[in-house]
């Protein structure tokens, strides 16, 4: 397509698609660019030899989507000596809410977030028929119950190298992105989204917990997943605790222990705050572990309530230095204010919540927040409760 002015008026040239493209005008451009959109093809996708204009090639990591080795032969026989392969990161839940329902207007906010456990940061199954959707929830999952050990260890050590071969795991389970926003022509492979995860993360436990004490980006996933493994066991887990202080403050050093856990089930939920409040309505006496959908939540990861009213909420945190540190949100007080109005802690004076700020054992002796110790509105400072929660494996029958 060409952009042309007449007048006022702006017109679009459009050429068939039969047209050569160096047949095109500004194809012969070198400030213009060449879009191409690369569909699963035999034959090379690369046209740049023919054409003065730049080539941008959008597609997927397969190579089988753009021309597998007659892209490369091409390219060598014609002496080509520029170009290269970039990878761009999976979309955020936040870019999807806001990109998603202007390509689909079926899509609402809440589908979005509920097919996010799925479909991860890849645009294109939220663009997809409800059967194609579907469709590939079940390729997932039957593709996850059929991963081997060492694939899975692989995965989640970061360490199996994607080729999309038609015996690997395919794009349903693996996706790519830039090993870092430095260095976006070299791939690390990451799961598909939270749902192969969670698929594989019991096999994989102590792989697990090796992640979760690295200073990686995403090994506070690992330490969430770890969490929420422990807090569905029929057993109790066994816990070290201390009060959320600062290391000069004499109760740094008062560990106690608790028992957490036993939770009947556990549930994704898209409104936290909202959901606790309809949980507590109901009063049925359930121990369902309620996670949230976002990666981030302002104030925590998950949350419990036991029969005696008490609320448990954890966050995971993971060092990023030798003193490890998590920043409490800025509206910490507003924070605790709204999950006290959804457990109700001021009509029920029993009620209480306990947060855990959850770190493994390379952090737990160094372990602080910022500001070290959190400021509890005055109204509920007999009701909530702040510790650091040094998370281990669980020793037989503790």
């Amino acid at each position: 397509m060409i952009p042309q002015a007449d007048g006022e008026v702006p017109v679009v040239r459009i050429f068939p698609e039969s047209t050569p493209v160096n047949m095109i005008p500004t194809m012969n451009d070198p400030d213009a660019y060449l879009l191409v959109d690369a569909g699963q093809t035999k034959d090379s996708c690369d046209c740049s030899y023919s054409i003065k204009a730049k080539l941008i090639i959008n597609a997927s990591p397969d190579s089988r989507h753009w021309g597998e080795n007659e892209f490369v032969k091409k390219r060598d026989d014609d002496g080509h000596d520029g170009g290269v392969l970039l990878y761009a990161r999976p979309y955020e839940l936040s870019e999807l809410l806001l990109v998603v329902p202007k390509l689909n207007t079926c899509m609402t906010r809440h589908k979005i977030i509920d097919d996010y456990y799925h479909f991860g940061g890849s645009l294109r199954h939220y663009m997809s028929s409800e059967s194609k959707q579907s469709a590939f929830k079940a390729q997932q999952e039957s593709e996850c119950k059929n991963l081997g050990e060492e694939v899975c260890t692989g995965i989640v050590e970061g360490s199996f190298r994607v080729d999309f071969s038609r015996e690997g795991p395919s794009g349903a389970v693996l996706s790519l992105e830039p090993k870092s926003d430095a260095l976006l022509n070299i791939p690390r492979a990451l799961v598909q989204s939270d749902f192969v995860f969670d698929s594989i993360a019991a096999r994989v436990e102590n792989i697990l917990w090796t992640k979760s004490k690295a200073e990686e980006t995403d090994g506070w996933k690992a330490m969430e997943k770890l969490l929420r493994l422990q807090l569905l066991k029929p057993e109790k887990c066994r816990y070290t605790v201390r009060r959320c202080v600062g290391r000069s403050d004499d109760a740094y050093d008062n560990k106690e222990y608790v028992e957490l856990g036993t939770c009947q089930g556990e549930m994704r939920v898209v409104d936290m705050f909202k959901t606790i409040a309809e949980q507590q309505l109901e009063d049925n006496g359930q121990t369902k572990l309620l996670f949230t959908s976002y990666p981030f939540h302002p104030l925590f990861d998950m949350i419990y309530r036991k029969g005696d009213h008490t609320y448990h909420a954890f966050t995971a945190t993971i060092s990023g230095s030798k003193k490890s540190k998590k920043n409490l949100p800025a509206k910490f007080g507003d924070y605790i204010k709204k999950l006290a109005e959804a457990v109700g802690l001021t009509k029920n004076p029993n009620h209480k919540i306990k947060l855990y700020y959850a770190t493994s054992t390379n952090d737990f002796d160094t372990f602080v927040t910022s500001p070290v110790k959190p400021v509890v509105p005055t109204e509920f400072e007999s009701q909530v409760e702040v510790y650091h929660c040094h998370v281990e494996k669980q020793r037989p029958n503790q």
